[in-house]
């Protein structure tokens, strides 16, 4: 069942990465043939837009960590009580 968690969580994370690495691109492709104040303007938005990914990156990796570590709890107060 851990096994299963892991795969799922590794899963989801390689979603979420896969979709931040397309904004990138499509970032990218928003700063061809800018200028360069309409570039520096972008890069701005696009700083806080890859702090924000990076965020949610990180919250789901905590979450993912508690969810197993809780999984680990319950596991081992059920084996106790068997």
């Amino acid at each position: 069942m851990l096994d299963l968690m892991r795969r799922r969580q590794k899963e989801e994370i390689m979603h979420l990465l896969k979709d931040e690495e397309l904004r990138e691109r499509d970032r990218l492709e928003e700063l061809a043939g800018l200028t360069p104040q309409e570039k520096a303007a972008m890069q701005g938005r696009f700083n806080i837009e890859r702090r924000q990914a990076q965020q949610r990156i990180e919250q789901m990796i905590k979450l993912h960590e508690t969810q197993r570590e809780q999984y680990k709890m319950q596991q081992s107060t059920t084996q106790q009580f068997s």
